[in-house]
C-alpha cells in the first residue's frame, strides 16, 4: 500500500511565512489600550492577522497595522454603549447628530496610537531583518578535510533520521547537471558497493518524481507498490524531496525491513532530516563559492580602484568653457569612461564612450576594451586634427588589435579657449542634449561603432555655442530602464532639469544628472556623459 502525504514544501513555506509571529507582541500595549478605554469610553483592541479572531461587524474606526510591506494586524475601536455602532475609517470624519458616534479627539488619539504602533513594528521588522543579515556575515573557514567532513555529516543525518523513524537503511540520491539521472551519493545501512552502481534514470522513477513535486511518498507495503519503482528491495519505504526554497537537489529514501505504517510524527522527523541534508548541501555549495570569490575579490577591488583613478578628476582650465564628466558602471568594473587631454595645437580634446561586453550590462571584458579605446584616442589625437580622423584611426587600431569582438560607442571632440565653435564626431549609439534658447534635444545620427569594420567612416559636426548654452553628450544606455522596469531618466526630463539649473557649473550639472539618475533607479548598463558649458 502506498500513500502521499501533503506537500512537505508547503509546510516549510508556511513556517517561513509565520516566522514573524512574535513581532507584534508588545508588552505595554494592553495597558495603553485600557487607558484609552478609560479616557474615551470606547473599546479599542489590536487584532493580529495570525490569530484569526473576528472583530465587530461594524467598528466605529479601524486602521491597518503593517510591518515592512505586509499587513500584520488591525487596530479596531468599537462602541462602549449598546446600539451605538457606525463604521468609520481612519480618514472619515464624524457626521450627524448632536452627540457624534465617534468624537474627533478620540478618533485622533486612536489614529496616533495606530501610527505609533506601526512605527514600532516597522522598527522591529527592520531589526529582525538586520540581525539575520548580520548573522549571515559571521566569518567562517572550511575544515582542512572538508570533503571527508561532508561525507560524515551526510551519513550522520541519514542515520539519525532512519533511527528516529525506526528504519534500517537510508540513501541520498542527487540529480545530475542535466536533471536526467539520480546518483546515489550517500548511504547508511546499505552495502558500500552501492556507491559504485550506475545512476538511476529519472524517467520512470515515479516515487522520486512525485517527491520532487513536494509530496512525501510512503510505501507501507513495497510489494504492493512496485509501480512506484523503489530503488532498494525493502518491505516498506519513504521517499522525500531534498530541496531548499530555491533549489531542488534530489530525493532521500528511508527503508524498513517490515511492512508498516509511518505515523505523522515519524514522517515529520524524516522531513526534518531531508531539510538538514538540503542545508548541508547548500552550505557546501556556498562555501565553495565563497572560497572561489575570496581569491579574486582583492584583484577586483584593485581593478575597480585603477579604473576609477584613470577618470580625470580635475576639470581643464579653458577660458570661456567649462567641462565635466560622469560615468557609471553596472558592475564594479565596466566599459563606461570619459576623458579630456591637451592636443598639440592648444585645443582640449574630450571623449566619452561605452565599450561593449559579452554581457549586456558590462564587466571585465568591457573594462579592458574601454582602456584600449581610451589609449587609442589619446595616441591618435596627438597627430590627427579632425575628430573624425581620430575616430577612424582608433577604429583601425581596435579592429586590427582584436578578434573582431571588441566594439565601443564613442564621442570625440575638441574645443579651444575664446572660441565659440566646438567640433565632435561620434561612433555607435550616442546622443547629444543641446540646451539653448529653445531647450532643444538633438540626437546624434547613428554611426558604426568602433571596431565593427575597418572600412567604417565617420563625420565631424561643428556647433557654434553661445554664452550660457549647455551641451551634454551621453551614451544611449543612460536612459534605459532600470532593473525594476521603470525608466531611470529620459531625455525630456534631463533637458528640463538642465534648463532649470542652467546657472550651475558644468561640474555641478554633471553631478546633478548622475545623482538624479541613481536616485530614480540606477542605469541597467554602463553609462557615461560629458557636460560642456559656454560661460562667456
Amino acid at each position: 500500500m502506498a500513500k502521499k502525504i501533503a506537500p512537505s514544501l508547503n509546510r516549510f513555506a508556511s513556517s517561513i511565512a509565520s516566522a514573524q509571529s512574535g513581532i507584534d507582541v508588545v508588552a505595554s500595549l494592553p495597558e495603553l489600550l485600557r487607558a484609552y478605554q478609560a479616557v474615551t469610553g470606547r473599546t479599542i483592541a489590536y487584532r493580529s492577522s495570525r490569530s484569526g479572531s473576528v472583530g465587530p461587524a461594524e467598528p466605529l474606526w479601524s486602521a491597518e497595522i503593517r510591518a515592512g510591506s505586509k499587513p500584520i494586524g488591525q487596530l479596531v475601536v468599537s462602541s462602549g454603549e449598546p446600539g451605538e455602532s457606525r463604521c468609520r475609517t481612519k480618514q472619515q470624519a464624524t457626521k450627524g447628530g448632536n452627540r457624534p458616534a465617534f468624537p474627533t479627539p478620540a478618533r485622533k488619539l486612536a489614529a496616533a496610537i495606530g501610527d505609533m504602533l506601526s512605527e514600532l513594528l516597522e522598527t522591529r521588522h527592520a531589526l529582525w531583518q538586520r540581525e539575520a543579515e548580520l548573522a549571515a556575515q559571521v566569518p567562517f573557514s572550511p575544515h582542512s578535510e572538508e570533503a571527508a567532513q561532508l561525507a560524515a555529516r551526510l551519513e550522520g543525518v541519514l542515520r539519525a533520521g532512519a533511527e528516529a523513524a525506526g528504519c534500517e537503511a537510508a540513501a541520498l540520491y542527487l540529480l545530475d547537471d542535466r536533471t536526467e539521472y539520480l546518483k546515489l551519493r550517500s548511504l547508511w545501512g546499505l552495502p558500500f558497493d552501492r556507491l559504485l552502481a550506475p545512476p538511476r534514470a529519472l524517467h520512470g522513477a515515479v516515487a522520486d518524481l512525485e517527491a520532487m513535486l513536494g509530496h512525501a511518498v510512503v510505501l507501507e507495503d513495497a510489494s504492493e507498490g512496485l509501480s512506484w519503482q523503489p530503488p532498494e528491495d525493502f518491505a516498506a519505504a519513504v521517499c522525500l524531496p531534498v530541496s531548499s526554497p530555491t533549489s531542488l537537489f534530489g530525493t532521500v529514501w528511508f527503508f524498513s525491513n517490515r511492512s508498516r505504517d509511518f505515523s505523522s510524527r515519524e514522517t515529520n522527523m524524516l522531513e526534518v532530516a531531508a531539510g538538514r541534508l538540503a542545508i548541508e548541501l547548500e552550505r557546501e555549495m556556498l562555501l565553495a563559492h565563497a572560497m572561489e570569490t575570496a581569491a579574486w575579490r582583492p584583484h577586483l577591488e584593485a581593478a575597480q580602484r585603477l579604473q576609477h583613478s584613470q577618470l580625470p578628476g580635475v576639470p581643464p582650465l579653458i577660458d570661456d568653457w567649462q567641462l565635466a564628466g560622469w560615468a557609471h558602471q553596472a558592475h564594479r568594473v565596466g566599459g563606461a569612461f570619459y576623458d579630456w587631454f591637451c592636443l598639440p595645437d592648444g585645443r582640449i580634446g574630450f571623449a566619452l564612450g561605452r565599450a561593449a561586453s559579452c554581457s549586456k550590462e558590462g564587466g571585465w571584458d568591457a573594462s579592458l576594451t574601454a582602456a584600449n579605446v581610451r589609449t587609442a584616442l589619446r595616441t591618435h589625437g596627438q597627430y590627427q586634427n579632425s575628430p573624425h580622423d581620430v575616430l577612424r584611426q582608433a577604429n583601425i587600431t581596435l579592429w586590427t588589435g582584436s578578434a573582431g569582438d571588441q566594439h565601443a560607442a564613442v564621442v570625440f571632440g575638441a574645443l579651444r579657449s575664446h572660441d565659440a565653435t566646438i567640433q565632435y564626431s561620434s561612433a555607435g549609439n550616442t546622443a547629444l542634449l543641446h540646451i539653448g534658447p529653445r531647450g532643444e534635444h538633438r540626437p546624434i545620427a547613428t554611426a558604426p561603432a568602433l571596431g565593427e569594420s575597418p572600412e567604417s567612416s565617420f563625420q565631424t559636426a561643428e556647433l557654434t555655442v553661445r554664452a550660457g548654452e549647455i551641451l551634454v553628450w551621453h551614451t544611449q544606455s543612460l536612459f534605459k530602464s532600470d532593473r525594476s522596469g521603470r525608466p531611470a531618466l529620459n531625455a525630456n526630463r534631463a533637458a528640463a532639469l538642465l534648463r532649470k539649473n542652467r546657472h550651475l557649473s558644468a561640474a555641478a550639472l554633471a553631478e546633478l544628472l548622475g545623482r538624479t539618475m541613481c536616485a530614480d533607479g540606477r542605469p541597467v548598463a554602463d553609462s557615461a556623459l560629458i557636460v560642456a558649458k559656454r560661460t562667456s
